[in-house]
């Protein structure tokens, strides 16, 4: 436990060199850090055939948008493929962004300590428990000492643009429609953008839309007046964490469909 607070505790202290990791110059930098080479590794096994069908676009199609209940292996699996080819040469791709919106799930336990790096780092584990599959901590370190992988925040996204990199976008049904505007039109040239959404998970006031619920409006829209959308949606069904986690996963579904008070399914005829 202590070993990972302060492995973890030092990962989020070098997130704090974001603007110098940007402008980093092997030559004229100092620091001691080195980018991760050419790796290539076997290409992750599916669980099951959603997941085969996700890791075969995420390898071989353009951009996608993930829909899945908790345990479905949505972050997991796009995290894991989008370290794969940023990591191989292969493939074209210099740099690993990660966006997350950082919505508490519960009450605030007020101020945390540290500079602002060290402040969301509760929120971009869920990204580095999948890259843990793959490479150490100090090789996550020193990707992004060097900039082969950078922390955005939401607020932070406009005016940005991200060029020859893969953008994983987690927990979108989080953002607001205002940040769900600002984050899609950052993509630029030789880019790959990847959003993960629940729908389930909303935690927004009940009368704000959501980024998911804005994205619907657009496919609304490009279906109605004939526009090609510019990516695949893709929706995983299977929970492959536990078998505890895929029956509360269920009873979930039960639970949000059940009219308490009535005693019967709502909408039921």
């Amino acid at each position: 436990m202590g070993k990972d607070k302060n492995r973890n505790d030092k990962l989020a202290r070098t997130l704090n060199n974001q603007r110098a990791m940007n402008d980093y110059d092997a030559e004229k930098g100092k620091h001691t850090a080195r980018a991760i080479g050419h790796r290539e590794f076997p290409k992750l096994k599916p669980r099951n055939e959603e997941q085969n069908t996700l890791i075969k676009a995420i390898y071989n199609g353009g951009d996608l948008i993930v829909g899945g209940r908790a345990g479905t292996g949505k972050t997991f699996t796009s995290s894991v493929c989008a370290l794969d080819m940023v990591l191989n040469d292969s493939y074209t791709y210099k740099k690993l962004v990660l966006i997350r919106p950082n919505q508490p799930l519960g009450p605030s336990v007020g101020m945390l300590k540290g500079d602002l790096i060290e402040k969301i780092w509760p929120w971009i584990c869920p990204f580095v428990d999948a890259f843990d599959y793959r490479i150490n901590r100090k090789e996550l370190t020193n990707m992004i000492e060097v900039g082969q992988m950078e922390l955005v925040l939401v607020e932070h996204l406009q005016g940005r643009t991200f060029k020859d990199s893969i953008i994983l976008v987690d927990e979108f049904q989080n953002m607001t429609e205002q940040a769900a505007k600002s984050l899609v039109g950052r993509k630029g040239e030789g880019s790959k953008l990847i959003i993960m959404h629940d729908l389930v998970q909303c935690i927004l006031k009940p009368n704000e839309l959501s980024g998911v619920e804005y994205i619907e409006r657009i496919e609304y829209l490009a279906e109605k007046f004939g526009h090609r959308l510019p990516y695949r949606t893709i929706d995983l069904i299977q929970n492959e964490r536990s078998s505890e986690s895929a029956w509360w996963t269920g009873m979930e579904d039960l639970y949000i469909n059940y009219d308490f008070e009535n005693d019967t399914f709502i909408n039921e005829e």
